[in-house]
Formats: C-alpha cells, structure tokens, sequence
C-alpha cells in the first residue's frame, strides 16, 4: 500500500486545468502522489507501487528515441511510442519495467502513460480518454512525482 500522507487529490475545480496539462481525460479521480526521495526513488517505493498496482499493469508507452534507452525493448512503434506489453510479464519485469519508464531518460517526464486495464488501441500521442475499469499511471514533475488516474475503480483502497 501507498501512504496517503504522500498522495495529493486533484480537487474538482482543478481537474479541467490537470487534464489539459497530463493530457488525460475523463478520469473520476485524479491524484498526485509524490516519492519521498525522488532521486532515485527507493526501491522499496518501487515495491510498493508494484505490490498495488500490479495486477493492473497491462502496457508501457515509451518515448522512441534512437539513442534513448528504449530503443532495444521489445514492442510496437507507433507515433513516437513504444507499447511494451506486460500483461503475461513477471512482476519482477513489470517493477523494471516501471522504474525504467521513471528513471531511464533524462526526460522520463515525456513518457505518456504506464498502467491500465485496456480495452481499445492507445494514441499515446494524443490525449487518452479513460473508460471503466482503467487506472493510468503518468510520470509529473520532472518525476519528483506521478499522476494516478481512474475511472470505476475505488483508488482509495489503495492508500493506507
């Protein structure tokens, strides 16, 4: 679990503002949670995050940068992205996974989105609608933090 002392919960009057800034829309909920020692982040943060979110880690979007260090991961190119698919993956290769799309740039920021249940094809390019069922996790901040999103999910079971 999460600490809910870290989490900042997007208020209603902000949401429109947020959406335009992540690019992600249609979300219930709409939360920041911050790392407390963002560089690095701890492993055990790390863990955490894995240990909560796991279950929900389908696909990666990675920025394609040919001297990036996700030009070697295995997965589809489309607009600028790389979709790594997780969904059969071990957790001990959705938690590298995940602290790549962190740390694994010098502008991890630019890499859209990481974790949901997917129903349709992604345009990570283009702003995300969120349908039912999802959870998406978006690096913030120059990823002294990450934006948490969802819709028909209770995001607060997972915060302690």
């Amino acid at each position: 679990m999460l600490d809910k002392q870290q989490l900042y919960i997007v208020e209603n009057k902000d949401i429109p503002n947020y959406e335009v800034d992540s690019g992600i829309t249609g979300a219930e909920q709409n939360y920041v949670y911050n790392f407390k020692n963002p560089i690095p982040i701890s492993e055990q943060e790390l863990q955490d995050i894995c240990d909560t979110f796991g279950e929900f880690m389908v696909s990666a979007y990675f920025l394609v940068d040919i001297f990036g260090p996700y030009e070697e991961l295995p997965g589809d190119k489309k607009n600028g992205y790389k979709k790594v698919v997780l969904a059969d993956e071990s957790m001990e290769i959705k938690k590298k996974m995940f602290h790549l799309f962190l740390e694994g740039d010098a502008y991890p920021d630019e890499n859209k989105i990481f974790l949901f249940k997917e129903k349709k094809e992604l345009n990570a390019k283009k702003d995300m609608e969120i349908e039912d069922g999802m959870i998406v996790i978006s690096p913030v901040l120059d990823v002294t933090a990450i934006g948490i999103f969802s819709k028909g999910i209770d995001l607060a079971q997972f915060f302690k």
